[in-house]
């Protein structure tokens, strides 16, 4: 067993930087439309709709994600996050789940057990790497990103709902700008009442303290 001890933490306090990955920080609808309320930022100032890696869409997301396609953060010159800076996250009470659960990921399994997660740490920079050499149980590995693994999972719950909705807009962003399909999303869920950043993240919020 370990001590319990929050690495990313540490690292997201430092500006030590896992943001700057060649894999796309994959964000939900609802995350984005939090986080443009939050900011006050146009979606397109932060928010891409991109193609994705053969790499993170095999391993990760080819399920999730079956057209290859999914709305990212934007980077900034040195290649991380756009949020990310020297002093850390500047929204760190709201960054996305992606940025929550790494680096841990689910099996694809998770789709019919919901009982199956997995560590996936390429990084070599990521201070879990580098304490947990080999890897012992899922339940220290918990420990060092500072949560649960009952929170993970309904991390991952959340998220795969989340790439459900993606799903149904998908077709928005093939045809309109970043700005324009945010818009029209906006309008049809707030009349089908299907927004509620408030709630996912104040619930995400909830799990991490």
């Amino acid at each position: 067993m370990v001590e319990s001890f929050n690495y990313c933490y540490i690292c997201s306090s430092s500006g030590i930087d896992c943001c700057n990955t060649p894999h796309q920080i994959i964000i939900s609808i609802n995350e984005a439309i939090k986080m443009h309320k939050e900011t006050g930022l146009n979606y397109s100032e932060f928010v891409a709709f991109v193609n994705l890696g053969i790499v993170q869409y095999e391993d990760a997301f080819k399920d999730l994600l079956p057209n290859g396609k999914a709305l990212a953060m934007k980077r900034c010159l040195k290649g991380s996050c756009y949020f990310c800076t020297d002093n850390g996250c500047t929204i760190s009470q709201i960054r996305p789940i992606i940025c929550r659960v790494f680096p841990v990921w689910y099996d694809q399994d998770i789709y019919k057990s919901n009982n199956s997660l997995i560590l996936f740490i390429e990084e070599r920079d990521c201070l879990i790497r580098k304490k947990m050499q080999e890897f012992v149980n899922f339940e220290d590995a918990c420990k060092f990103v500072g949560t649960t693994e009952e929170n993970l999972k309904n991390y991952f719950k959340d998220f795969i709902h989340e790439m459900e909705l993606f799903r149904t807009y998908e077709h928005l962003f093939d045809t309109l700008d970043i700005n324009s399909a945010f818009k029209k999303i906006e309008e049809e869920l707030l009349n089908q009442n299907l927004i509620h950043v408030d709630t996912i993240m104040e619930k995400v919020v909830l799990q991490i303290k």
